[in-house]
């Protein structure tokens, strides 16, 4: 399990400075060594950090707790990624994020995964389209572990019906075409309320978005 988390350290290593620990002095930790949270934490404030830079805003505030728990503890509805599973709930401006106990490098996939949805509960309250949540979620994730963008695109060349209805493959692939442009903060915040039953959908809500902006 060392091997794995110092493995994890190296490749999400990112320096805690003073203004980082503050924002972040909400986040502790269940079931994890000493050396385990250091790891853990630098995933989490590199993914607020992006955050922060994608969004204008500041997370990190929001009481959260990471718990290392058995996988069976993981409920149905978490993500699964390198036979690693996770759970985020967030309920009255607290956030719980859980991570199976299965310890390999795709750990930082997971941990950014969850926090991104508790960031996204801190920012915005919800985002209610499971095209932009999960695709959001799946984008962040694979800035902590980038062999999980390998592992996205193939699926999503491979393509099939499951493909391109998953929130998690096709909301990641829609969500590294339009991240870069314009307005692309904006146009979450401005529809965070809004729903799509699929990527067309999200992409002729975009299409209206980037119009109305003109």
């Amino acid at each position: 399990m060392r091997s794995a988390w110092w493995l994890l350290g190296i490749v999400c290593a990112l320096p805690l400075r003073g203004a980082e620990e503050t924002a972040f002095g909400q986040l502790t930790f269940a079931g994890l060594s000493p050396e385990m949270q250091i790891a853990a934490r630098r995933v989490v404030v590199a993914t607020g950090a992006r955050f922060d830079r994608l969004f204008g805003t500041s997370v990190g505030r929001m009481p959260t707790v990471v718990r290392w728990v058995a996988a069976e503890e993981v409920v149905c509805g978490g993500e699964e990624i390198g036979g690693m599973s996770g759970l985020c709930v967030v309920r009255e401006g607290r956030a719980e994020i859980l991570v199976a106990t299965r310890a390999n490098a795709a750990v930082a996939a997971i941990l950014a995964h969850e926090a991104t949805h508790a960031f996204l509960a801190e920012a915005f309250g919800a985002v209610r389209d499971p095209f932009l949540n999960e695709g959001l979620a799946q984008w962040f994730a694979a800035q902590a572990w980038p062999p999980l963008r390998n592992e996205l695109r193939h699926l999503w060349l491979k393509g099939g019906p499951r493909t391109s209805s998953s929130p998690y493959v096709a909301g990641f692939h829609w969500i590294e075409e339009h991240v870069e442009r314009p307005g692309f903060g904006e146009f979450v915040k401005t529809g965070r309320d809004a729903t799509s039953k699929s990527v067309d959908d999200l992409e002729k809500r975009w299409r209206e978005f980037a119009r109305g902006r003109k």
